[in-house]
């Protein structure tokens, strides 16, 4: 027996989105891990002499953190559009498609007109005068702190990529680069720009000015490094000793790249630092380096770099939940998840059990099994702060595990393996499957009738608790993954390729039926004669309440492998799956509004009001992605309509209403945005 270790993942990275498909039934989107939001790459780092600093990326994702890192929140932004750069004082944050946000309190970001929907790749401030450079030869420049934007004249249509400016008082001359081998060159404080010969068509990828009037470095591809010192003359090579493209570079510093590229300035010449990894590097700050998913390299005296922080994104292979509070999931790396509160936070519990963990069952909150790869079974009694290994007599791979009562259960895997426990786990022995085609799923109604799934169609039954097990004949030749009865004889297999198969005679019988899909089916859950659920690949997930007759097919917003299922009573359920996906289902049966994400989150996204808690008046913001009737409405606690605040149709882009709701009493309020079939709601906190 061994003891695991126990890390608490804040909850500050926890990111809840509710995906509905009726008014009072809804799939609550948890997710685990810090970078695990639709696989969040990040573009930009920073960290200030505060110890405050912002990591922003794909999907409009941003992170703050106020203690250098050691801990990372998300916020909330209004925009899904990926974000490549944070400004210096980290107030600001440019992106694709025209995106400038403006943070206010270190906590509200909103979102500034500028007119363009190009992608924004670099921003600089310098007192209240700010530039931004980005795709299609754009540059931006306000004088109003950047409340206004205005467009300049750059001469060109080529992508710029990265602005610097002297930091000198007089802030005289800066620089731009980009696509081409392109550069641009102001002496008159960014007023105009004029282009300048870089003797290079290799793209540039950062410019960095130097200080105190002197010169500039630029950084591009194929390993190339030039330099400027006096801007009437011409800029030169500089030898790199690299090949491989430079991403972004400080002058008389550190420069990075593609393949874990670090290059240290010494006086003229580039010297090369060992980084310990191939992973393409994309920006330095201060004594750390940002790059490709998400990897982190620190350095005390800037020459010797390790990694400090992998955020890599876990594949759940399986979840259970014995009650509708406390729940388990597992990766396949060996990594254990409890959640006590249904799933609104989770704790690593164990870490590095084995690899290849394939199912977790917990009969109650103290008693639960996984089954892993090499026939590997591990055994808690305590609810996972201690596991033993079980000896499974077995080195396959082991795909599932169920129990029919406390001292029942039952094992499926690899090569035919069928094992059974009669003494709640504490010994296995083998059954005789009948072949070596491997085994993916069981469900037993009781202690002796079950039935096995698994590859090329199979399915077994037995009516004495495995002494015996006999072929049904499914019709199909692919593999069957998941199988499950709501009662003795209503029962479905699900498998390969959308396949999907029904009984109504306990397997005598088996029907196929169209799944319309030909993502793989991985689980089915079967409630009764009639209401089943089946989830699966490319994040499909299907619910019918009829027996099979009508399938509704759920808009969940992703395209990841849902690879484990279990719900503890009908009304409430959970799923898990690739890129540390978790969803929540449930159904309270009553019509209480509950804060949502849009179902179909291409159309509109309706940000949180502010202030919230708000006296009396509170601004509210919503995105339209395309224009739209929008019928916007505001309801009390017990779900009554009090006003409609909007209906009408309203063209894409950003807008913004002010909610006046002085004569009505303190208490929790909802709005409802809906436009066509696709609905969201806030909470709103009203004070008195």
């Amino acid at each position: 027996m061994f003891r695991v270790r126990k890390l608490l993942i804040p909850s500050l990275f926890v990111c809840l989105i509710f995906v509905p498909f009726a008014f009072a039934q809804n799939w609550l989107w948890q997710n685990s891990f810090l970078n695990s939001e639709a696989g969040t790459e990040f573009n930009d780092l920073r960290i200030l002499s505060n110890r405050h600093g912002l990591a922003v990326g794909h999907n409009g994702r941003i992170l703050r953190t106020n203690d250098s890192g050691a801990t990372w929140f998300g916020q909330t932004v209004p925009t899904q559009f990926d974000l490549n750069r944070i400004s210096e004082n980290c107030e600001w944050v440019i992106g694709d498609h025209g995106t400038i946000l403006n943070c206010v309190n270190d906590r509200n970001w909103i979102q500034i007109e500028c007119n363009t929907t190009v992608d924004l790749t670099d921003i600089i401030f310098h007192g209240r005068s700010a530039w931004i450079v980005g795709d299609s030869g754009t540059i931006l420049t306000s004088a109003t702190d950047g409340i206004i934007w205005s467009r300049q004249t750059s001469g060109t249509i080529a992508n710029l990529k990265s602005i610097s400016l002297l930091q000198s008082v007089s802030l005289a001359q800066g620089w731009i680069v980009g696509d081409s081998g392109i550069i641009l060159f102001s002496s008159n404080s960014g007023v105009n720009w004029t282009r300048q010969n870089s003797g290079t068509t290799n793209r540039l990828n950062c410019v960095s000015a130097g200080i105190n009037g002197y010169g500039a470095v630029a950084f591009g591809d194929f390993g190339t490094i030039l330099t400027i010192f006096d801007p009437g003359s011409r800029w030169q090579p500089m030898y790199s000793s690299t090949s491989q493209n430079l991403n972004w570079g400080d002058w008389g510093n550190i420069a990075v790249g593609d393949s874990g590229t670090i290059l240290h300035s010494n006086v003229d010449v580039w010297e090369p630092l060992a980084s310990g990894t191939d992973r393409n590097l994309y920006r330095n700050c201060n004594d750390r380096i940002l790059g490709q998913n998400g990897i982190q390299l620190r350095s005390i005296d800037g020459l010797n770099w390790y990694p400090w922080s992998f955020y890599t994104i876990p594949n759940f292979s399986g979840i259970s939940f014995c009650d509708t509070l406390n729940g388990w999931t597992i990766d396949s790396l060996g990594t254990v998840l409890r959640t006590r509160n249904g799933g609104k936070s989770w704790v690593t519990q164990a870490d590095g059990i084995a690899t290849g963990l394939n199912n977790v069952l917990f009969t109650d909150t103290t008693h639960g099994w996984i089954v892993c790869d090499s026939g590997f079974i591990a055994r808690t009694t305590d609810g996972g702060d201690l596991w033993a290994v079980v000896y499974s007599r077995t080195v396959n791979r082991l795909e599932q595990i169920t129990f029919s009562d406390p001292r029942n259960g039952w094992i499926v895997g690899w090569n035919g393996t069928i094992l059974h426990t009669a003494d709640s786990g504490n010994s296995w022995q083998s059954q005789n499957s009948g072949s070596l085609h491997h085994r993916f799923a069981i469900a037993m109604t009781d202690s002796s009738h079950g039935w096995v799934t698994g590859s090329y169609g199979t399915i077994l039954h037995t009516t004495d608790g495995g002494l015996n097990w006999t072929s049904q004949r499914s019709g199909t030749p692919y593999d069957l993954y998941s199988v499950s009865f709501g009662d003795s004889i209503h029962g479905w297999t699900v498998g390969e390729l959308g396949r999907l198969l029904r009984t109504t005679n306990g397997g005598q019988n088996w029907v196929a039926l169209t799944s319309n899909t030909e993502n793989s089916l991985r689980r089915v859950i079967a409630f009764g004669a009639n209401e089943t659920w089946i989830c699966g690949d490319s994040g499909i997930l299907l619910h019918t309440i009829n027996g099979g007759e009508n399938w509704t097919r759920e808009t969940i917003a992703m395209d990841r492998r849902l690879s484990g299922m279990t719900f503890p009573d009908p009304q409430h359920g959970w799923i898990a799956g690739e890129q540390a996906s978790i969803l929540r289902y449930y159904n309270d049966g009553t019509n209480q509004i509950s804060e949502t994400r849009a179902s179909c989150p291409d159309q509109f996204e309706l940000f949180p009001n502010y202030p919230n808690p708000f006296n009396g008046i509170t601004q509210i913001s919503y995105n339209l992605f395309t224009g739209s009737l929008v019928r916007l409405k505001l309801f009390n606690l017990e779900g009554r309509e009090i006003r409609t605040l909007v209906n009408r149709i309203e063209q894409a882009g950003f807008h913004r209403i002010t909610l006046n709701c002085k004569e009505l009493p303190s208490g929790v309020y909802f709005i409802r945005m809906q436009t066509g079939k696709a609905f969201q709601s806030r909470k709103l906190v009203l004070i008195k």
